[in-house]
């Protein structure tokens, strides 16, 4: 630390440990956190430029996270956690993926994360710092297939519901939950078009969407979706919807017509479909199926890299009118460019 800093190196960020939440007490973390906290300052005395301090990366227990906290361990800028929902050995993995019970483990752990550090640390900003569908490296034509853009998706959409504002995955390159092939000539694994996807179209403000209340028709736990400003389209008040549908049979239709705070009204009229599907049966193995395909379609044609290795084109299908169908076993972006979300202008 002391070279970077003589140097005048720019650094985004140090983080204390990893997964300590087993050897070291709340106590103990908590010094180490305020040890460099004062290392930090002192070398760095402007704040602007001086580098991130971030931890503590741990396994998520709410309980040790929030003793570490409350004894000074709130001067951190970033609190991190890891979240794996699945294990990478769990023979009911490919299974699970597609279960919205599964998928409700991000709420459950993120929600009780996120209480904590609005509590005891309601500076910091909250990242997962390492996550994957499953952890023990995942498991290949699983973690790495078309059925892991369920969970990808899912939690994201999650994560940025709840005050999250980072989400880094496990891998990019490397182990069975890899988002780039490695025994293949580097191919992009489906999960890299589907993370570029959300990054292009879904902007960093997160916008309400829910279901019917119950009382008008049942909680659909399979059909989950997600709104956000659309990056670029603010002139419009475009929004972005990114869905997932876990049901193998049912197609769901989606309304997104509604009334803004001030009370216009949200367009729904014109809209761009990105709809990513299986790119087909997947490689020999023990899950073989349409689930385990190494490839992705986007609006029925199959994602892959130009000649030249550049990436392919990944262009919305423009439709006028009527309402959007989640297609059964699909997930996706859906573009209303003219939305009039009065949070988007």
């Amino acid at each position: 630390m002391n070279l970077t800093s003589s140097l005048g190196l720019k650094v985004g960020a140090f983080e204390v440990g990893n997964e300590k939440e087993h050897v070291l007490t709340p106590e103990d973390y908590a010094g180490c956190m305020k040890t460099m906290r004062a290392a930090l300052d002192h070398l760095w005395p402007s704040k602007e430029g001086r580098p991130l301090l971030v931890g503590p990366d741990e396994n998520p227990r709410a309980d040790w996270l929030n003793a570490m906290l409350k004894e000074g361990g709130n001067v951190t800028d970033v609190v991190t956690y890891h979240l794996y929902a699945g294990y990478g050995l769990d023979p009911s993995l490919s299974h699970e993926l597609v279960d919205p019970g599964f998928l409700d483990f991000t709420r459950v752990i993120g929600g009780d994360v996120a209480r904590v550090v609005r509590a005891a640390a309601p500076h910091a900003q909250l990242w997962v710092g390492e996550t994957a569908a499953a952890w023990h490296s995942g498991e290949s034509g699983i973690a790495d297939a078309f059925e892991s853009g369920f969970w990808f998706i899912d939690q994201l959409g999650t994560l940025a519901s709840m005050s999250h504002s980072v989400m880094c995955r496990q891998c990019f390159v490397g182990g069975n939950y890899t988002m780039i092939g490695v025994n293949d000539g580097f191919l992009p694994r489906p999960d890299y078009y589907t993370g570029l996807l959300f990054k292009r179209l879904m902007g960093s403000t997160v916008l309400t969407s829910y279901q019917n209340e119950p009382a008008v028709q049942p909680y659909l736990p399979a059909i989950r979706g997600y709104l956000h400003c659309t990056p670029g389209l603010s002139a419009s008040g475009g929004a972005t919807f990114a869905y997932v549908n876990t049901d193998a049979k049912r197609s769901f239709q989606i309304d997104l017509s509604g009334l803004n705070l001030d009370g216009s009204k949200f367009d729904s009229s014109e809209r761009q479909e990105y709809v990513l599907s299986s790119g087909g049966i997947g490689p020999p193995g023990p899950h073989q199926s349409e689930l385990s395909s190494l490839h992705l379609k986007l609006n029925g044609e199959v994602l892959a890299l130009n000649k030249d290795d550049s990436l392919p084109e990944m262009n919305g299908r423009m439709v006028h009118g009527g309402a959007f169908v989640a297609l059964p076993r699909t997930y996706g972006f859906v573009v209303f460019p003219n939305a009039n979300a009065d949070a988007c202008k």
